[in-house]
Protein backbone atom coordinates (compact mmCIF):
# COMPACT_ATOMS: atom_id res chain seq x y z
CA UNK A 1 0.00 0.00 0.00
CA UNK A 2 1.37 3.55 -1.43
CA UNK A 3 1.68 6.43 0.95
CA UNK A 4 -1.73 7.89 -1.09
CA UNK A 5 -3.61 5.05 -0.79
CA UNK A 6 -3.21 4.97 2.92
CA UNK A 7 -4.23 8.94 3.50
CA UNK A 8 -6.97 8.46 0.90
CA UNK A 9 -8.37 4.83 1.51
CA UNK A 10 -7.98 4.54 5.28
CA UNK A 11 -10.25 6.66 7.80
CA UNK A 12 -7.84 9.27 10.25
CA UNK A 13 -7.48 7.65 13.82
CA UNK A 14 -10.39 9.14 16.17
CA UNK A 15 -12.59 9.07 13.20
CA UNK A 16 -10.74 12.78 12.24
CA UNK A 17 -12.12 14.77 9.28
CA UNK A 18 -9.80 16.10 6.83
CA UNK A 19 -11.26 19.47 4.60
CA UNK A 20 -10.23 19.00 1.06
CA UNK A 21 -9.67 22.64 -0.61
CA UNK A 22 -10.98 22.80 -3.85
CA UNK A 23 -8.20 25.04 -5.48
CA UNK A 24 -10.90 25.40 -8.83
CA UNK A 25 -12.38 28.26 -7.08
CA UNK A 26 -9.19 30.35 -6.39
CA UNK A 27 -9.91 31.06 -10.19
CA UNK A 28 -13.34 31.33 -10.75
CA UNK A 29 -14.57 33.39 -13.67
CA UNK A 30 -10.44 34.58 -13.50
CA UNK A 31 -9.12 32.34 -16.68
CA UNK A 32 -10.11 34.10 -19.15
CA UNK A 33 -9.54 37.57 -17.72
CA UNK A 34 -5.98 37.04 -16.25
CA UNK A 35 -2.74 35.88 -17.70
CA UNK A 36 -2.19 32.02 -16.87
CA UNK A 37 1.18 32.63 -14.94
CA UNK A 38 -0.64 34.87 -12.49
CA UNK A 39 -3.37 32.32 -11.66
CA UNK A 40 -1.07 29.52 -11.49
CA UNK A 41 1.11 31.74 -8.64
CA UNK A 42 -1.96 32.80 -7.01
CA UNK A 43 -2.81 29.12 -6.29
CA UNK A 44 0.38 28.06 -5.62
CA UNK A 45 0.59 30.65 -2.80
CA UNK A 46 -2.85 29.87 -1.20
CA UNK A 47 -1.59 26.10 -1.49
CA UNK A 48 1.89 27.36 0.43
CA UNK A 49 -0.01 29.34 3.19
CA UNK A 50 -2.41 26.27 4.00
CA UNK A 51 0.67 23.69 4.07
CA UNK A 52 2.24 26.38 6.95
CA UNK A 53 -1.58 25.77 8.87
CA UNK A 54 -1.82 22.08 8.70
CA UNK A 55 -3.71 21.10 5.62
CA UNK A 56 -2.62 17.84 3.73
CA UNK A 57 -5.30 17.49 0.74
CA UNK A 58 -5.55 19.83 -2.11
CA UNK A 59 -8.83 19.00 -4.53
CA UNK A 60 -7.86 19.72 -8.34
CA UNK A 61 -10.93 19.98 -10.25
CA UNK A 62 -10.26 20.01 -14.01
CA UNK A 63 -13.20 21.06 -16.21
CA UNK A 64 -12.56 19.57 -20.09
CA UNK A 65 -14.50 20.94 -22.68
CA UNK A 66 -15.89 17.43 -23.54
CA UNK A 67 -18.10 17.15 -19.80
CA UNK A 68 -21.53 17.72 -20.68
CA UNK A 69 -23.24 17.53 -17.01
CA UNK A 70 -22.67 20.57 -15.48
CA UNK A 71 -25.82 22.25 -13.70
CA UNK A 72 -26.93 25.51 -15.29
CA UNK A 73 -23.76 27.91 -16.87
CA UNK A 74 -20.72 25.99 -17.38
CA UNK A 75 -17.75 26.51 -14.96
CA UNK A 76 -14.61 27.84 -16.35
CA UNK A 77 -12.73 25.50 -18.56
CA UNK A 78 -9.30 25.34 -16.85
CA UNK A 79 -7.31 22.74 -18.87
CA UNK A 80 -5.37 25.67 -20.00
CA UNK A 81 -4.43 26.80 -16.07
CA UNK A 82 -4.31 22.91 -14.83
CA UNK A 83 -2.21 21.72 -17.25
CA UNK A 84 -0.14 17.91 -16.47
CA UNK A 85 3.22 20.08 -16.15
CA UNK A 86 1.67 22.83 -13.55
CA UNK A 87 0.36 19.96 -11.33
CA UNK A 88 3.08 17.79 -11.69
CA UNK A 89 5.82 20.75 -10.21
CA UNK A 90 2.75 21.49 -7.49
CA UNK A 91 2.17 17.68 -6.55
CA UNK A 92 6.19 17.60 -6.31
CA UNK A 93 5.73 20.68 -4.17
CA UNK A 94 2.79 18.97 -1.62
CA UNK A 95 4.38 15.88 -1.73
CA UNK A 96 7.53 17.18 0.05
CA UNK A 97 5.44 18.96 2.57
CA UNK A 98 3.80 15.99 3.72
CA UNK A 99 0.65 16.31 1.61
CA UNK A 100 -1.30 15.30 -1.68
CA UNK A 101 -3.05 16.40 -4.90
CA UNK A 102 -6.53 14.96 -5.66
CA UNK A 103 -7.77 15.49 -9.32
CA UNK A 104 -11.10 15.23 -10.18
CA UNK A 105 -11.23 14.66 -14.15
CA UNK A 106 -14.96 15.86 -15.56
CA UNK A 107 -15.22 14.78 -18.35
CA UNK A 108 -16.73 11.87 -20.78
CA UNK A 109 -13.69 10.21 -21.63
CA UNK A 110 -11.85 9.35 -18.12
CA UNK A 111 -9.46 6.94 -18.96
CA UNK A 112 -8.10 8.66 -21.77
CA UNK A 113 -7.85 12.37 -19.22
CA UNK A 114 -6.45 9.83 -17.06
CA UNK A 115 -3.04 8.80 -19.46
CA UNK A 116 -2.69 12.64 -19.70
CA UNK A 117 -2.47 13.18 -16.34
CA UNK A 118 -0.49 10.01 -15.17
CA UNK A 119 2.78 12.12 -15.01
CA UNK A 120 1.15 14.29 -12.17
CA UNK A 121 1.59 11.89 -10.22
CA UNK A 122 -1.46 12.59 -7.80
CA UNK A 123 -2.74 10.73 -4.74
CA UNK A 124 -6.16 10.61 -5.87
CA UNK A 125 -7.83 10.51 -9.20
CA UNK A 126 -11.76 11.47 -8.75
CA UNK A 127 -14.16 10.52 -11.72
CA UNK A 128 -17.76 10.69 -12.98
CA UNK A 129 -19.08 7.41 -12.37
CA UNK A 130 -22.19 7.89 -14.56
CA UNK A 131 -19.64 7.81 -17.69
CA UNK A 132 -18.55 4.55 -17.23
CA UNK A 133 -20.47 1.05 -17.90
CA UNK A 134 -19.01 -1.75 -15.72
CA UNK A 135 -16.19 -3.16 -18.39
CA UNK A 136 -14.59 0.55 -18.38
CA UNK A 137 -15.22 1.48 -14.48
CA UNK A 138 -12.79 -1.58 -14.17
CA UNK A 139 -10.28 -0.60 -16.71
CA UNK A 140 -9.95 2.80 -15.18
CA UNK A 141 -10.13 1.46 -11.17
CA UNK A 142 -7.39 -0.94 -12.57
CA UNK A 143 -5.33 2.17 -14.54
CA UNK A 144 -5.41 4.26 -11.43
CA UNK A 145 -4.15 1.59 -8.63
CA UNK A 146 -1.74 0.64 -10.86
CA UNK A 147 -0.11 3.60 -10.41
CA UNK A 148 -0.18 3.50 -6.28
CA UNK A 149 -2.80 6.39 -6.57
CA UNK A 150 -6.51 5.72 -5.17
CA UNK A 151 -10.00 5.55 -8.02
CA UNK A 152 -12.30 7.53 -6.29
CA UNK A 153 -15.68 7.60 -8.08
CA UNK A 154 -18.02 9.87 -7.90
CA UNK A 155 -21.83 9.50 -7.38
CA UNK A 156 -23.90 11.96 -8.33
CA UNK A 157 -26.67 12.75 -5.97
CA UNK A 158 -28.71 14.92 -8.48
CA UNK A 159 -27.33 15.26 -11.47
CA UNK A 160 -28.48 17.63 -14.19
CA UNK A 161 -31.07 18.64 -16.76
CA UNK A 162 -28.95 16.92 -19.18
CA UNK A 163 -27.85 14.21 -17.31
CA UNK A 164 -30.45 13.20 -13.99
CA UNK A 165 -28.56 11.34 -11.37
CA UNK A 166 -28.80 7.47 -11.98
CA UNK A 167 -31.34 5.22 -9.84
CA UNK A 168 -29.62 4.29 -6.51
CA UNK A 169 -29.95 0.50 -7.51
CA UNK A 170 -28.30 1.05 -10.97
CA UNK A 171 -25.26 2.87 -9.45
CA UNK A 172 -24.72 0.04 -6.02
CA UNK A 173 -25.23 -2.71 -9.14
CA UNK A 174 -22.43 -1.13 -11.43
CA UNK A 175 -19.81 -0.40 -8.46
CA UNK A 176 -20.58 -3.86 -6.80
CA UNK A 177 -17.50 -5.53 -9.17
CA UNK A 178 -15.17 -3.23 -8.25
CA UNK A 179 -16.55 -2.06 -4.88
CA UNK A 180 -13.07 -4.67 -3.02
CA UNK A 181 -11.14 -2.69 -5.53
CA UNK A 182 -11.99 0.98 -4.89
CA UNK A 183 -10.26 2.86 -1.61
CA UNK A 184 -12.16 5.98 -1.90
CA UNK A 185 -16.00 7.01 -2.93
CA UNK A 186 -17.10 10.51 -3.72
CA UNK A 187 -20.73 11.44 -3.32
CA UNK A 188 -21.74 14.99 -5.35
CA UNK A 189 -24.28 16.25 -3.01
CA UNK A 190 -25.06 19.51 -5.20
CA UNK A 191 -24.91 19.84 -9.39
CA UNK A 192 -21.53 19.18 -10.41
CA UNK A 193 -19.93 22.62 -10.84
CA UNK A 194 -22.77 24.50 -8.75
CA UNK A 195 -21.00 26.42 -5.62
CA UNK A 196 -21.33 26.31 -1.94
CA UNK A 197 -22.78 30.66 -2.02
CA UNK A 198 -25.70 29.75 -4.11
CA UNK A 199 -26.28 25.81 -4.04
CA UNK A 200 -29.21 24.04 -2.07
CA UNK A 201 -28.53 20.19 -0.66
CA UNK A 202 -31.80 19.84 -0.60
CA UNK A 203 -31.95 18.39 -4.14
CA UNK A 204 -30.73 15.04 -3.74
CA UNK A 205 -30.83 14.89 0.22
CA UNK A 206 -33.01 11.83 0.10
CA UNK A 207 -30.37 10.07 -2.29
CA UNK A 208 -27.01 11.16 -0.12
CA UNK A 209 -28.18 9.93 3.13
CA UNK A 210 -29.37 6.82 1.37
CA UNK A 211 -26.12 6.49 -0.28
CA UNK A 212 -24.15 7.41 2.97
CA UNK A 213 -25.87 4.45 5.12
CA UNK A 214 -25.64 2.08 2.12
CA UNK A 215 -21.43 2.62 2.26
CA UNK A 216 -21.63 2.42 5.74
CA UNK A 217 -23.02 -1.41 5.83
CA UNK A 218 -21.11 -2.30 2.52
CA UNK A 219 -18.10 -0.42 2.33
CA UNK A 220 -14.43 -0.48 3.68
CA UNK A 221 -12.88 2.45 2.24
CA UNK A 222 -13.32 6.00 3.12
CA UNK A 223 -16.25 8.74 2.49
CA UNK A 224 -15.65 12.05 0.46
CA UNK A 225 -18.13 14.54 0.05
CA UNK A 226 -18.35 17.54 -2.04
CA UNK A 227 -20.53 20.49 -3.28
CA UNK A 228 -22.45 23.00 -0.59
CA UNK A 229 -20.03 22.16 1.86
CA UNK A 230 -20.08 25.47 4.62
CA UNK A 231 -19.90 25.92 8.25
CA UNK A 232 -23.85 25.51 8.36
CA UNK A 233 -23.52 22.31 6.56
CA UNK A 234 -20.55 20.35 7.56
CA UNK A 235 -22.19 18.74 10.68
CA UNK A 236 -24.82 17.08 8.92
CA UNK A 237 -21.98 15.80 6.09
CA UNK A 238 -20.02 14.47 9.15
CA UNK A 239 -22.79 12.94 10.60
CA UNK A 240 -23.62 11.40 7.39
CA UNK A 241 -19.97 9.53 7.77
CA UNK A 242 -17.79 11.96 5.61
CA UNK A 243 -13.94 11.10 6.50
CA UNK A 244 -13.05 13.93 3.41
CA UNK A 245 -15.01 16.97 2.40
CA UNK A 246 -14.41 19.45 -0.16
CA UNK A 247 -15.13 22.93 0.16
CA UNK A 248 -13.63 25.93 -1.97
CA UNK A 249 -16.30 28.49 -2.14
CA UNK A 250 -16.69 28.68 1.33
CA UNK A 251 -12.60 29.00 1.98
CA UNK A 252 -10.96 30.80 -0.82
CA UNK A 253 -14.66 33.56 -1.51
CA UNK A 254 -16.28 33.92 1.64
CA UNK A 255 -18.26 36.80 2.29
CA UNK A 256 -16.43 38.02 5.81
CA UNK A 257 -12.87 38.46 3.96
CA UNK A 258 -11.33 35.99 6.22
CA UNK A 259 -7.69 34.42 5.34
CA UNK A 260 -8.26 30.54 4.02
CA UNK A 261 -6.67 28.90 6.75
CA UNK A 262 -8.93 30.52 9.47
CA UNK A 263 -12.17 29.24 7.25
CA UNK A 264 -10.31 25.46 7.19
CA UNK A 265 -10.08 26.06 10.94
CA UNK A 266 -14.09 26.93 11.33
CA UNK A 267 -14.99 24.17 9.57
CA UNK A 268 -12.91 21.44 11.15
CA UNK A 269 -14.06 22.74 14.43
CA UNK A 270 -17.73 22.20 13.48
CA UNK A 271 -17.01 18.54 12.30
CA UNK A 272 -15.21 18.33 15.65
CA UNK A 273 -18.17 19.51 17.58
CA UNK A 274 -20.84 17.06 14.97
CA UNK A 275 -18.53 14.02 15.67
Amino acid sequence: MTPAQRFYGISSPGDVVRINPALITITDGLVAHRPVPVLQERVWQEVDDLLEHGVRTFHVDINFPDYGGFVHQRPDLNVSLFTPAFLERLNAFVRGRGAFLNLHLLTDCPRARFRDYVSVGAGAICFQLEMMDAQALEAVVEEIGATGAVASPVIETVGSTDRPAEPVSAVLAKLGPVLQRIDMLTLQAVGTGARSSWASLQAGESRLQEYAAWIRSNFQGTLQIQGGITTATVGAMVTLGADFLVCGTQIFRNPAGLPAHEVVAALLAEASRAR
